[in-house]
């Protein structure tokens, strides 16, 4: 089905198809804070901006699922804004890459995309990271499970969606408009829609947070270490809502980066916590995993790191491989 697989960053947290329900009795939401401001030259009265720029490549392993060679290239970018006014979060980001597909001597590169836009209140308090609207627009060419590929075309199917969600009085509104994609020129045609989905759905829950898809790179900084929590996700691939098991390890870890900060060159060592998400179930599948920046406490001056992310892994399913996000450069203003 050509809908199990994606392989793009953003697209991958929501393309499971377990039927899950709502967070147990058990749970609690998650107090989230706003890291990347703490302990900087910035507060909450301050304009915030910040660019993160992330290298994309490829680790791949051994599978039986299928008989060909699978390689991905590109630039993740993401943009983070602080509203004064109405005390909000815009988050932004562009996922371009190339991905290639060889077997029997046959290869194709094939351009893929994301860009989704989200907004989400701050941390904390009664709104605690509650999102307000999210979009997302993608044109993946995804890989199947052929062992008997014999050519590069068999490996793949593509397709292109665009879903968007606005959230209202505890409710969830959802639209998922899929575009027919060329067959010589592989772009989308936003002229000629296949299919429309809208959907409503609960986003609130005493029990567990409740968070837009594209708000995990930012909400994997806003959560303590130690924490072990479930979060509630509304997936429109699967038409319902998912419960997904997310944690931050309590001790950190160091760890050797190099990256340009603020258009200087720095090659250091730090201190990071490894974050994980999962969805729950049966097969729920590897997680996925980051190496968030920790929080310098002993420096109530500058938090140069910001708890910014800064690698991320994405495995493939199958067994396909393992997509590395690596920090490249970050900006702030």
């Amino acid at each position: 089905m050509k809908k199990k697989l994606f392989a793009a960053f953003a697209a991958t947290l929501a393309c499971a198809t377990l039927a899950l329900g709502a967070c147990s009795a058990n749970e609690a939401p998650i107090t989230f804070v706003n890291y990347w401001d703490l302990n900087t030259e910035y507060t909450n009265e301050d304009p915030t901006h910040e660019s993160l720029v992330y290298d994309v490549s490829f680790t791949p392993s051994y599978s039986s699922f299928v008989n060909y060679k699978i390689d991905y290239d590109g630039t993740y970018k993401t943009t983070l804004d602080w509203e004064k006014d109405d005390k909000t979060y815009t988050s932004t980001s562009s996922l371009q890459l190339a991905v290639t597909f060889e077997v029997n001597g046959d290869k194709e590169t094939r351009n893929d995309f994301v860009t989704t836009t989200v907004k989400f209140h701050q941390a904390g308090g009664v709104n605690n990271l509650r999102p307000i609207s999210s979009s997302k627009t993608i044109l993946s060419h995804t890989p199947i499970t052929n062992s008997g590929a014999f050519k590069a075309s068999d490996c793949y199917s593509v397709f292109c969606y665009k879903i968007e969600t606005v959230y209202e009085n505890g409710f969830g509104y959802c639209t998922m408009t899929e575009y027919d994609v060329d067959t010589t020129s592989h772009l989308p045609d936003y002229d000629k829609v296949l299919e429309e989905k809208k959907f409503v759905f609960g986003a609130y829950s005493s029990k567990c947070s409740v968070l837009d898809n594209e708000q995990f790179p930012i909400a994997f900084r806003a959560m303590p270490a130690g924490t072990n929590a479930a979060v509630q996700i509304f997936n429109p691939f699967a038409g319902y809502s998912q419960k997904y098991s997310v944690a931050l390890s309590a001790a950190p870890t160091k760890g050797s980066y190099k990256y340009k900060l603020n258009g200087e060159e720095t090659e250091r060592t730090i201190d990071y916590h490894t974050a994980s998400i999962v969805v729950d179930g049966e097969s729920s599948g590897l997680p996925q995993t980051a190496e968030i920046a920790t929080l310098n406490w002993k420096d109530t001056t500058l938090n140069i790191n910001r708890n910014v992310m800064l690698r991320y892994y994405t495995p493939l399913a199958y067994n396909m491989g393992t997509i590395v996000y690596s920090l490249s450069s970050v900006t702030n203003a």
